[in-house]
């Protein structure tokens, strides 16, 4: 299998519904995907690079960081895309995961 390294924003079909963009910090490699639906608008799936909302409100550092200032640039960069309107679906967020719709057609 043929793996890419990823460092700047990739449109992965090359129609603006799947970017993905880098946002290390966690781990070194860590990316993630900015999805826009049809229904639901823009979609942040954060992955590790933010894991829980309280990271995202109070700019947490968590203790597993493996870069601090890169996770920092991560942090203002997904909070940038909330501002431009996407929803943050964040790694592991248990209190946002109780909220979110869940089944095959839940988001679209």
């Amino acid at each position: 299998m043929q793996t890419q390294t990823i460092e700047d924003e990739v449109d992965l079909f090359n129609d603006g519904k799947i970017i993905l963009i880098p946002v290390p910090g966690h781990s070194a490699g860590t990316i993630g995907a900015l999805v826009t639906l049809d229904r639901d608008g823009m979609i942040f799936l954060a992955a590790d690079s933010v894991s829980v909302e309280s990271n995202l409100r109070a700019e947490t550092i968590p203790a597993n960081t493996w870069n601090t200032d890169l996770f920092a640039r991560s942090i203002a960069t997904v909070r940038n895309l909330e501002t431009r309107g996407a929803r943050i679906f964040y790694g592991h967020d248990a209190e946002q995961w109780k909220g979110l719709r869940k089944g095959l057609h839940a988001y679209q």
